[in-house]
């Protein structure tokens, strides 16, 4: 997917939204436009690096209002995918992916997802030790790692 002529909006800044946000960068995405409910004085500064390198601050806006005219929608992965506004944006053709997917799509490294209820902590720590004692690389990403796209860039070869 060729990112340089896309405007991204990101939704949700936690981790995982500033992980995206710092991918969409490294991929030379054309405009990336940063928004949460939150404005930016409840970040603490937290977003400064962002918005240094010219990402687009929507902070404390709704993002039903900023759907208009981007091509790619990334929300935080904790974020509910059934939002008014995450209708909106698809059924006027806009995808609209978590911050998992993104980094599903970026990278080449394979990917073991666990879901559940309960035991995915102790479930996904299990499997990547498991992974490393038979000599692999292996990232714990989401609740007990870091956010996929901390990795998806370094990991685009196979």
């Amino acid at each position: 997917m060729d990112y340089s002529k896309m405007r991204v909006l990101v939704v949700g800044m936690a981790r995982s939204g500033i992980a995206a946000a710092q991918l969409l960068y490294k991929l030379g995405t054309k405009e990336i436009i940063l928004n949460d409910m939150r404005d930016r004085e409840a970040f603490s500064g937290k977003l400064d690096d962002l918005l240094a390198l010219g990402m687009t601050d929507r902070l404390g806006m709704e993002p039903d209002s900023l759907i208009h005219g981007v091509d790619l929608i990334v929300f935080s992965s904790g974020g509910p995918f059934w939002r008014e506004w995450i209708k909106n944006a698809r059924a006027a053709g806009i995808p609209c992916v978590n911050e998992l997917e993104l980094a599903y799509w970026v990278t080449k490294a394979d990917f073991v997802a666990i879901t559940g209820t309960n035991g995915k902590t102790t479930t996904t720590t299990l499997v990547s030790e498991i992974f490393r004692a038979a000599g692999k690389v292996s990232h714990p990403v989401g609740n007990i790692g870091d956010p996929a796209c901390t990795y998806a860039y370094e990991l685009q070869e196979g």
